[in-house]
């Protein structure tokens, strides 16, 4: 059946990422390259085998990130209608961009900081950082921004910023954005991909929200009515009411009582943990959600929806892993 691309089958497609994905680091590989990240030598031979650029250790996280927009942007050629659907992972990239430009224009970035930490290169849209850093008003900083995927949502967050001068609230409202994106792309994605696109996208717009009512049980405090305005659309369990409640909890127990019974199975028996744990229990139900889709033989189209997850969680977790072998920890 063909659904993705005129000329490509979702089976060929699905053949395809299988191979790319029998190459990724996952599982024992990760493993085998965690052991050994406490040899720089061999940990830096190992990340060259990839493909990654290893010799500045403090350089390879971008170089990871590199190496999966190069990677979706391969593919993209090949999955025909969902292409949109890979353009909203690497356009991520852009907003994370969008982030640090505003901590510069807040005073928390200095320009050599700045062009230190920002992603650019193929497959990015290009930044005029020059004409950016020069733009004293809101609208001739969103001028100067690339034209793109988001040109018409960033004004009003950006408009929010100059007012409010709050980086929190903008790093969310560019969240939100995101899986705004990333859900409408989902649900445009040919009818072979769609419904594991639709499913995954929601998944993971529910799951950031859920850390964002975590986070403010553990530490914001913030009213029910200012975490609801932060929290992403599209969820699959959690209507607006629900979300309501959740953010009205006060406390871990009541949050627990709040939840769908498929959340509220996996976080019960970490009641007595540190928030890293329970929000990194709530992204295994991603990784897991996106690997049986990606391993579904029945409906080959979902192989296109799962893979760009999978490439993501991979990245990920070797980026954790570069900076824990960097900071010297274990």
């Amino acid at each position: 059946m063909i659904t993705s691309a005129a000329q490509y089958t979702d089976e060929f497609l699905f053949a395809k990422l299988h191979a790319a994905w029998s190459r990724a680091v996952s599982g024992a590989r990760l493993d085998e390259l965690a052991r050994a990240a406490g040899d720089a030598a061999a940990f830096r031979r190992a990340l060259e085998a990839l493909g990654v650029a290893a010799a500045d250790p403090a350089a390879v996280p971008a170089n990871l990130h590199r190496r999966m927009i190069a990677d979706l942007g391969r593919l993209r050629i090949l999955v025909g209608g969902a292409g949109a659907f890979y353009d909203a992972f690497t356009g991520r990239y852009f907003l994370e961009n969008l982030k640090l430009l505003l901590r510069h224009r807040a005073g928390l970035l200095s320009a050599a900081e700045l062009e230190r930490l920002l992603l650019q290169g193929d497959g990015l849209p290009p930044l005029r950082l020059d004409v950016l850093l020069e733009a004293q008003s809101t609208k001739l900083f969103h001028h100067a921004l690339p034209s793109g995927l988001y040109t018409k949502a960033l004004l009003p967050i950006l408009q929010e910023f100059d007012e409010k001068h709050d980086l929190f609230l903008a790093d969310t409202r560019l969240d939100r954005l995101f899986f705004r994106t990333l859900v409408a792309a989902a649900d445009s994605a040919p009818a072979g991909v769609r419904p594991a696109a639709a499913q995954l996208a929601r998944l993971e717009a529910e799951i950031f929200s859920l850390t964002v009512i975590l986070r403010n049980v553990e530490m914001y405090h913030l009213p029910p009515e200012t975490i609801v305005d932060l929290l992403a659309e599209g969820g699959l369990l959690l209507s607006p009411g629900r979300l309501r409640e959740l953010a009205a909890a006060a406390d871990f127990a009541r949050l627990l009582r709040a939840l769908p019974e498929r959340y509220a199975r996996v976080m019960a028996p970490l009641s007595e943990q540190p928030l890293p744990v329970w929000e990194a229990a709530l992204w295994t139900l991603l990784d897991e959600a996106a690997l049986r889709a990606f391993h579904d033989f029945s409906e080959p189209g979902t192989a296109v929806a799962a893979y760009p997850f999978l490439r993501q969680m991979e990245t990920l977790g070797l980026v954790r892993l570069s900076e824990g072998a960097r900071m010297g920890v274990g």
